[in-house]
């Protein structure tokens, strides 16, 4: 089941109770060196905080797409998007942005920190912006294959039911 997919379907209960809806956007045979546990883990992450901050009856959309020699995948929501001055510290740890975006179990302020290192143990970046219309994307770009290998010879975005990194 593509990583993306699964995602989105076990946080189907959350969506539902928050009167939300998920569309995945991934071309099919999109493949990358990646470890599946640690990006689902990612998009998780961000998965949740979208689930947070999206009005009721919106739809949060789960996008990946292939950019070059990189992987882009992105959440999208049409909350109210990030604070301009904190856009620019959004994945330190224990920073949350003001009152404007933040509910009653904001958390910690570890989850786009966590999504930052997951990103960069693979060699790639997060970001996060806010939509012209409102709303907020949040993401990774991460390089498609490591080294000389072709992403031809990637992993697939979808479990890896023998665990580990993509790429062994």
């Amino acid at each position: 089941m593509p990583l993306l997919e699964r995602s989105a379907e076990l946080a189907g209960p959350r969506l539902a109770e928050a009167g939300l809806t998920c569309r995945v956007d991934a071309p099919a045979g999109l493949r990358a060196r990646i470890d599946p546990d640690w990006i689902r883990e990612a998009v998780d992450n961000l998965l949740d905080n979208a689930l947070r901050f999206a009005p009721r009856g919106s739809v949060i959309e789960l996008v990946a797409r292939a950019s070059g020699a990189d992987l882009d995948i992105e959440v999208r929501d049409d909350g109210p998007g990030f604070p301009a001055e904190f856009l620019p510290h959004a994945f330190e740890r224990f920073r949350r942005p003001d009152s404007g975006r933040s509910r009653g179990d904001g958390g910690a302020g570890l989850g786009l920190a966590i999504v930052q290192a997951i990103a960069v143990a693979h060699g790639g970046v997060a970001a996060a912006r806010n939509k012209p219309g409102g709303g907020a994307v949040v993401g990774l770009r991460l390089p498609r294959a490591a080294g000389d290998v072709s992403p031809a010879d990637g992993e697939p975005l979808e479990d890896n039911p023998a665990g580990g990194r993509g790429d062994a």
